[in-house]
């Protein structure tokens, strides 16, 4: 009973965040007033810098308020009722997603938008896989396109499985499958790069191969909770690791078209 009762406590706590203010998690400085980096890519490690003010012209705030109410909707009461009498999932046959089952994860763009940037994607499902697809550039100090599911709540509990294994058919890049084990918007990223090619490829993902990250950033002295695996997210990134670049990253359209993620 005591348990039940600090769910409830957590749930109403969650939800009081959401009104008062979990969107600043989500919420740039604005555009015009920005003193960026201008920065141009070179494919490799060659960086050139130029500093000095910049203009965020191609910003789009429409596309920002639409990111950040979709992350950020209050739950409904007969949701959070469901939070709290819900237990922790366990799913035996290990399927966490798939276009026959879409309604395992609800996903939403999260792309450099949130950031200033103009890179723009989308996910769709149709058929046998679903569609992620955008175009990706560093324009605005950008560099990253996302796609990211709702929080479930309660989390999945994958401590009896070693990894993720991935169904998909890429395009030359090296995109980021993301895990996070706690509701921080701005938390932990735990982070495992895959290359990609335009033929159907199995990936396989063990969990002791993710990186915890803080905005690419490695963290040392983690340990994933995998009783406590809450969102997933894929991500095109022009940044690996501790600013490292990614060293199979094309500017412009992309595509990966994604049949299955489930725990192995």
């Amino acid at each position: 009973a005591a348990r039940r009762t600090n769910r409830v406590v957590a749930e109403l706590v969650a939800v009081m965040q959401l009104f008062s203010g979990s969107m600043l998690g989500l919420i740039a400085p604005p555009p015009a007033l920005r003193v960026a980096v201008q920065a141009t890519w070179r494919r490799g490690d060659e960086v050139s810098r130029t500093y000095g003010p910049r203009m965020m012209a191609n910003w789009d705030p429409v596309r920002f308020a639409t990111t950040a109410a979709f992350f950020n909707a209050p739950p409904s009461p007969g949701e959070l009722l469901k939070r709290v009498l819900t237990p922790p999932p366990v799913r035996p046959d290990g399927l966490l997603w798939s276009a026959e089952r879409p309604e395992l994860l609800e996903w939403g763009p999260l792309d450099d938008v949130v950031m200033g940037g103009v890179s723009r994607s989308t996910f769709v499902t149709g058929g046998s896989y679903a569609t992620f697809s955008g175009i990706v550039t560093s324009e605005n100090n950008g560099g990253f396109a996302g796609c990211r599911s709702k929080a479930l709540r309660p989390a999945l509990d994958l401590r009896r499985f070693e990894g993720l294994r991935l169904r998909l058919r890429g395009d030359g890049n090296r995109y980021k499958i993301i895990l996070r084990d706690d509701y921080s918007w701005n938390g932990i990223a735990w982070a495992f790069s895959f290359d990609t090619t335009n033929e159907l490829q199995t990936i396989e993902a063990p969990f002791p191969a993710f990186v915890p990250t803080l905005f690419a950033r490695s963290v040392p002295g983690k340990k994933l909770d995998t009783a406590g695996i809450n969102t997933l997210q894929l991500t095109l990134s022009k940044f690996e690791y501790d600013s490292a670049l990614n060293p199979a990253f094309t500017e412009g359209p992309f595509r990966l078209e994604l049949e299955a993620i489930e725990a192995f």
